[in-house]
């Protein structure tokens, strides 16, 4: 069986540091702007097939398992579907568990109390060092490290993660599970 990907168009482009990523938008015209999904690090190629991977297995699932009739294309919507379920994350843990890993051993360290911290709220630079406690120092360091990885990025005075799914695997994965590890003890 052969999909097509009529409505979804993914394009790898290449920042001003030579770190790719890839954006994914709408082929046909439409209110809606492009949605940049991720970078390219640790591997845009498994980043890539993970998604693959989870709309052909969604599709195959409406299809074969439902038994539903539709056209042999994916679309923006079958997209958020599977982005906005627990199973994406769950196999792609992989992925963002690496992001994670080079955050965690890379140094300055501290950069994991920095993702923490914005995945709730994009936040300034003072307000990082009050929920941090890190100097302003350490903290610019860290902040400048995940900008140079492209995990996060400045707009305005404010800082937030370049890739919205890596937010919200943190928030989901990392965060979340603290709070109940906490509240359990």
């Amino acid at each position: 069986m052969i999909l097509s990907f009529y409505n979804v168009v993914i394009e790898h482009i290449t920042n001003n540091r030579g770190i790719e990523r890839s954006k994914i938008s709408e082929k046909i015209e439409g209110d809606r702007p492009p949605v940049e999904m991720h970078p390219s690090y640790p591997s845009r190629d498994d980043f890539t097939q993970l998604i693959g991977h989870a709309l052909v297995t969604h599709f195959n699932h409406l299809v074969f398992e439902e038994g539903r009739q539709r056209e042999k294309r994916l679309t923006l919507e079958d997209l958020e579907t599977v982005i906005n379920s627990s199973e994406f994350y769950r196999d792609g843990d992989a992925y963002f568990s690496g992001i994670w890993k080079q955050a965690e051993v890379s140094r300055p360290h501290r950069q994991l109390e920095v993702l923490c911290n914005l995945c709730c709220a994009k936040l300034s630079l003072s307000k990082l060092v009050e929920e941090t406690s890190l100097s302003v120092e350490i903290l610019q360091k860290a902040l400048e490290t995940l900008r140079r990885h492209d995990v996060i990025k400045q707009e305005n005075d404010l800082y937030t993660y370049t890739v919205e799914l890596m937010r919200y695997w943190v928030k989901r994965m990392k965060v979340t599970k603290n709070l109940n590890n906490n509240s359990n003890v």
